[in-house]
């Protein structure tokens, strides 16, 4: 009990953060999100990963029995039975240290939902830019905080132990207020986390349709700065060169200089239907209801869009650099 109730009073500030509706709370709320769901990934795996180490020691125990003519069959049919089941010991580290493969085996194991996994990575993607690069998605901040509410809320919900258990420790506030103080020695029931997380919820969250809208909005948004790059790439170079001729300068391997035609000749990931088709996409979005779904469907267009945005973005940078370098030389500078 004493450990849910940390979870629970830091979910709980996180929900006072995300009340103040201004972005340094929202930053500091989304990054107290992101460590209860990981913290609480790690307790619900705690059990399933000690149970590998028990199974490869006992596999190690087995091959070190001694075996005579009479066992030495048995014992080779229960090591190999029992290797089936073994993880190697590296991928158990890597299911320690890295987020996107911890929440992945705990949904392999049923103990959290799969439909959270790829919300769950790209909001920890966002919050490992916002903590360790210091990048803030300040359109984004406030809809991705509420929805990493609602997944944290639906984590906390999954605990579901097989029995219910007694405690003697008393909980405070956080948690008596919803459960009740029922003292010393008291029976908490398997929903006790359902109820828990329902109460969270309370007071926090945003429409479905006005999500869709926030998104849609955004994602709309990134078009039309791509759109906007590509055209200053246009207007500012050779005359001949088509929109989607950029469109391919930007994404090609330039090395060994290639012609144009050589260029065009090309297969590319990006063509200039992709625009409509995100366009598209995004007007989705706003005819969607459930939040994570929205959610998992932005992050799907977003991974699929993001590199070619930043590919176009560096351009015309670039471009405006040569330019800006350009118009001092000609003035003297």
């Amino acid at each position: 009990m004493e450990r849910t109730e940390l979870i629970v009073v830091q979910i709980e500030e996180a929900k006072n953060l995300i009340k103040a509706d201004r972005i340094p709370q929202l930053r500091l709320a989304y990054i107290l999100l992101d460590n209860a769901v990981e913290v609480m990934v790690h307790r619900l795996i705690e059990s399933p990963l000690a149970h590998q180490e028990w199974l490869a020691a006992t596999v190690a125990r087995w091959k070190a029995a001694q075996v005579n003519e009479n066992n030495a069959e048995w014992i080779a049919d229960h090591i190999r039975e029992l290797e089936g089941g073994v993880m190697p010991s590296s991928k158990i580290k890597s299911i320690e240290r890295n987020f996107d493969e911890k929440v992945a085996y705990a949904a392999s194991l049923n103990l959290i939902p799969a439909e959270l996994l790829p919300a769950l990575k790209k909001l920890h993607e966002y919050r490992n830019e916002t903590y360790h690069r210091d990048k803030l998605r300040r359109e984004l901040i406030r809809p991705a905080t509420l929805i990493y509410f609602e997944v944290a809320c639906a984590v906390l919900a999954a605990n579901k132990p097989a029995v219910s258990y007694s405690s003697n420790y008393e909980p405070g506030p956080e948690i008596s207020r919803i459960i009740g103080y029922l003292g010393p020695g008291a029976i908490f029931h398997s929903d006790m986390y359902e109820l828990i997380a329902e109460d969270l919820r309370k007071g926090v969250g945003m429409e479905n349709e006005t999500l869709g809208e926030v998104l849609s909005d955004h994602l709309n948004a990134r078009l039309d700065g791509m759109e906007s790059n590509l055209r200053f790439l246009k207007e500012n170079m050779a005359d001949h060169l088509k929109p989607a001729d950029i469109l391919r300068i930007a994404q090609a391997d330039l090395s060994g200089m290639p012609s144009l035609e050589q260029l065009r000749g090309r297969r590319y990931v990006y063509n200039m239907n992709s625009f409509a088709k995100w366009r598209d996409e995004a007007e989705g979005f706003k005819g969607m209801q459930d939040r994570t779904e929205i959610f998992n469907r932005y992050a799907q267009v977003e991974d699929f869009l993001e590199p070619l945005e930043e590919k176009i973005q560096d351009a015309a940078h670039a471009l405006d650099r040569e330019i800006q370098l350009q118009m001092d030389i000609a003035r003297g500078k």
